[in-house]
């Protein structure tokens, strides 16, 4: 923002780590990587093209060497500006089709999952040049995906695609986490998720994350207690944080009922988004956090 008031203004945000280190809370940098409109815009090649040929101006494409330097250096310059704790990591992975702008606008095409994965497989120059090394004929792939999509077909023998995609999303991840602990970054966490086809903010793997220190899950509160075993028995030792919602649909009411057990079961909580509530939903939030940490 180019106005100076207490809250927003030039260097906002060291503003803000200072006043929550004075309190006594730890400074974590939320970092998007590959979800940039106004980079993908300025930079169309760089971007996911899905097999219409159509670019995805919000997505960068981390199969892209370029994509992988401009997220590393945001994790550099971000750890360089502010002494951190810890840096979350957001789109460690392709942006896919489900977030055409700043935020969604597609659910009302009402696309099955299996036609918004074909609708993210990227055929960039780059993953062109990858798909054709793993003795694809990227024309005939391309051709293929569209009729999958138009024919409401599924996922089976695209092995090629998440082997590239796979490989691009590791060496990014590689490269922030590097830079990051170069920095003196001590806590690195990541958004993942297990479905191999995931794409968006969430589109780490949960098999991607040896050298991190912790995932964080979309929404806590959807993950019953049987989905938590089954994330911890797979990820053993691993801190487990999630996403607590605190805006429409969820209401106070459902915020009081609904978030002490799902705290209760998180090794760290994010609350999105406490600048964007009103008084009666900040009182619930405090209300269920109080109740998560009170004795039983």
């Amino acid at each position: 923002p180019d106005d100076d008031t207490h809250w927003v203004g030039p260097d906002a945000f060291a503003r803000a780590a200072a006043v929550a280190r004075a309190a006594g809370l730890r400074v974590e940098a939320w970092i998007v990587l590959t979800h940039s409109t106004s980079v993908g815009t300025r930079h169309p090649d760089s971007c996911v093209v899905n097999a219409f040929g159509e670019a995805y101006a919000y997505g960068l494409c981390p199969a892209r060497p370029e994509v992988r330097e401009y997220a590393a250096a945001l994790v550099a310059e971000t750890a360089a500006a502010v002494d951190l704790d810890g840096v979350m990591l957001e789109a460690c992975g392709p942006m896919g089709l489900g977030h055409l702008g700043h935020h969604e606008k597609t659910a009302g095409a009402d696309w099955s999952a299996a036609q918004e994965a074909l609708l993210s497989i990227c055929f960039c120059t780059v993953c062109v040049a990858l798909l054709a090394e793993e003795g694809e004929d990227p024309d005939a792939l391309r051709a293929e995906v569209r009729a999958r999509v138009d024919a409401s077909a599924g996922l089976d023998g695209l092995d090629a695609v998440l082997r590239v995609r796979g490989r691009a999303r590791r060496q990014l991840l590689d490269a922030c986490v590097g830079v990051a602990r170069a920095a003196g970054v001590q806590r690195v966490v990541v958004h993942a998720q297990a479905d191999p086809w995931a794409t968006g903010p969430f589109a780490a793997l949960l098999d991607d994350l040896d050298e991190v220190d912790g995932v964080v899950v979309l929404d806590a509160v959807a993950h019953d207690p049987e989905a938590m075993r089954g994330l911890r028995e797979r990820l053993p030792g691993t801190p487990i944080g999630g996403y607590l919602w605190a805006l429409p649909p969820a209401s106070p009411a459902s915020i009081r009922a609904g978030w002490p057990d799902a705290v209760r079961g998180l090794d760290d909580t994010y609350v999105y988004h406490l600048g964007l509530i009103g008084r009666e939903r900040l009182a619930a939030v405090g209300d269920a956090l109080r109740a998560a940490a009170a004795p039983r």
